[in-house]
């Protein structure tokens, strides 16, 4: 085996993402093969690096554990003191912060969008329904997601949306202006301060 492996209990078998902060995986139970996750690694640097990075780490957990919707990632497990043995290097990293969540197997609604074209008015309806819902619960319970966009968003087997990342996600409606998420998906008058 020379893949890496998460505390002993998941094989990390391929790279489903990456971005500044960390890198997902899809993770392959030891125990039990047919069980599959999704492994997201925060990078060490970032967090050693960045002002406020442990906060965003432990608030993306909060959030994920409090927002409970059909369409929303539901998060598994998560630690800040995970470790990763690399079998064919003899090598291991302590100290690792991860969390784990379910897999969506399927694709990023970004890539449907890009391979489809126009999706036309059915299809953007059915996808539409779905976000709205999702941002009705989490309005409702007092979160904003900060980060919404087509690479975000899942688009499971059956077409079902699952909204991913919630790494810049606030549970403090009143005051976001805070320069936070992609630069080219953000508001106008946040840009601007």
């Amino acid at each position: 085996m020379s893949q890496p492996i998460l505390n002993n209990e998941f094989i990390l078998t391929k790279e489903l993402g990456r971005g500044g902060t960390s890198v997902v995986y899809l993770g392959q139970s030891i125990s039990n093969a047919a069980i599959k996750v999704a492994v997201k690694i925060y990078k060490p640097e970032w967090l050693r690096e960045s002002k406020g990075a442990w906060e965003n780490v432990k608030n993306e957990i909060n959030v994920l554990e409090k927002v409970n919707h059909q369409n929303v990632i539901n998060v598994l497990m998560y630690g800040d003191n995970g470790v990763i043995n690399f079998p064919n290097q003899r090598k291991q990293s302590a100290g690792v912060a991860y969390l784990i969540t379910e897999y969506v197997d399927g694709v990023l609604l970004y890539d449907v969008s890009k391979d489809q074209g126009k999706l036309g008015e059915s299809a953007g309806l059915f996808f539409l329904r779905q976000i709205v819902d999702v941002l009705k619960c989490l309005h409702e319970q007092g979160v904003a997601h900060r980060d919404l966009k087509l690479e975000n968003i899942m688009v499971d087997k059956e077409m079902n949306i699952k909204i991913i990342d919630f790494g810049f996600a606030s549970e403090k409606l009143d005051n976001l202006t805070q320069y936070l998420g992609t630069k080219t998906y953000m508001a106008p008058e946040i840009k601007q301060r």
